[in-house]
């Protein structure tokens, strides 16, 4: 997904479509597109915090992950819970809404790239989630001399 603040030049687009059978929802047909950004003003990732309730106002609540500030019956009841709760009432609601979320398919991915990793040999690299490449943090000699 790309996300802009401001207008920004792309070029090298590359289109790719199909389709693909899902166990659950039959035959899905994907759109998907790379680029690259020559200006873009801001580069966004869908990355998570730790904390249920800036999860909720980054991913759920109207705003740059919702531009059209979709909503449902549940998510009005239960984001307002998640925000009033402390403790394991917090929890609990924001497992609610997360099992709400999934069942309705919120954040269904339609396109994801698979990547092979070649290293020297003596070098072990760790595979990263959500990352084409690891960070230079998890390389290491696989062996010592």
């Amino acid at each position: 997904m790309c996300i802009s603040a401001a207008p920004a030049a792309f070029t090298g687009t590359t289109l790719y479509c199909g389709r693909v059978r899902h166990e659950r929802h039959g035959l899905v047909h994907v759109l998907g597109y790379q680029n690259t950004a020559e200006n873009s003003a801001m580069v966004m990732n869908i990355g998570q915090s730790a904390t249920d309730w800036i999860t909720v106002q980054d991913l759920v609540a109207p705003g740059a992950f919702n531009l059209f500030g979709s909503t449902d019956p549940t998510v009005k009841r239960l984001v307002p819970e998640i925000q009033r709760s402390t403790g394991a009432e917090a929890t609990t609601a924001a497992r609610r809404l997360n099992q709400h979320l999934v069942d309705q398919a919120w954040f269904v991915p339609f396109y994801r790239m698979s990547y092979l990793l070649v290293t020297a040999d003596g070098v072990k690299a760790e595979p990263q989630s959500g990352m084409a490449v690891p960070s230079i943090y998890n390389y290491r000699p696989s062996r010592t001399a």
